[in-house]
């Protein structure tokens, strides 16, 4: 795997080992929420094609997401949110944690349902 060099933004981009789709890590302070989200950036067609599979996917996953088609826009989402308290240094650690076990999961399960969409 190789690293990317960290920036001084609230999100960070990690590879599903396709261009199709990537998950995103967010933490909005305004929102005291962290995310893991598969971004889809352009492809309405992938989005439906997962979210018609939803329940098989969120049963393999063991947690709900939530799904995001953005009729408006070009991209769309789909999300595991968190209710933080950033003031509480004594949780970053497990909020790190949680970030770390729901990109794992999203990255065992997912590139598997993506790949059927091209078979």
């Amino acid at each position: 795997m190789k690293l990317v060099k960290p920036y001084p933004q609230h999100w960070f981009d990690i590879s599903l080992g396709t261009s199709d789709a990537h998950i995103t890590l967010t933490a909005s302070n305004q929102l005291s929420l962290i995310s893991c989200e598969i971004y889809i950036p352009n492809s309405k067609e992938l989005f439906i094609h997962l979210e018609n599979l939803k329940e098989n996917i969120q049963q393999e996953l063991g947690f709900e997401l939530e799904w995001a088609e953005l009729p408006n826009k070009k991209a769309s989402r789909i999300k595991a949110l968190k209710q933080v308290n950033f003031s509480d240094i004594n949780q970053w650690e497990n909020y790190f944690f949680w970030l770390l076990e729901k990109t794992e999961t999203l990255q065992r399960v997912f590139p598997t349902y993506i790949k059927t969409l091209k078979n």
